[in-house]
């Protein structure tokens, strides 16, 4: 995929997510390891535009941020995949992993509907953009990012329901 796609993407992140804030409410889970709220608390002392590779790279905290919270930060791992050509960070597989759902809503979970039901029309297409990216950025079986790209396609069905 060319420069000219990724700048066109980077240019459009913040613009997407321009009126997210983040939470004081860092995190919503009950069980959640102290290795991994401190990787919370590190995580939510930073604007998102300050969160680079190296932080995202083999931390899962992700998972465990507030759906407010996860929704301000989810540009931070979109923004360092781009700028860095990190395709592989463990925050990605994580996302992928969320999104890589069955087609029946019904059987979503309610912490998945939280963190991804809601955002703006333009986030999803922004994100849903960014799959495609990584679709043909990366060397590997890309089966679990299409399937992403389906549930951020059926996201914005049930939004314009």
């Amino acid at each position: 995929m060319s420069k000219i796609y990724e700048t066109e993407l980077l240019k459009r992140l913040p613009k997407a997510f321009k009126n997210r804030i983040r939470s004081p409410i860092k995190t919503e889970s009950k069980q959640i390891s102290i290795y991994d709220m401190e990787c919370v608390e590190r995580l939510t002392e930073k604007n998102w535009k300050e969160i680079t590779a190296s932080f995202l790279e083999d931390n899962s905290c992700i998972n465990f941020l507030s759906s407010v919270n996860f929704k301000y930060y989810l540009p931070a791992i979109i923004n360092v995949s781009l700028m860095e050509d990190a395709k592989y960070l463990l925050a990605i597989e994580i996302i992928i992993i969320m999104l890589d759902r069955p087609a029946d809503i019904n059987n979503w979970d309610e912490d998945f509907i939280s963190k991804w039901s809601g955002l703006r029309i333009e986030e999803y297409f922004l994100i849903q953009d960014w799959l495609f990216w990584l679709c043909y950025a990366r060397e590997d079986d890309t089966s679990s990012i299409l399937r992403a790209i389906e549930t951020i396609e059926l996201l914005i069905l049930e939004m314009e329901n």
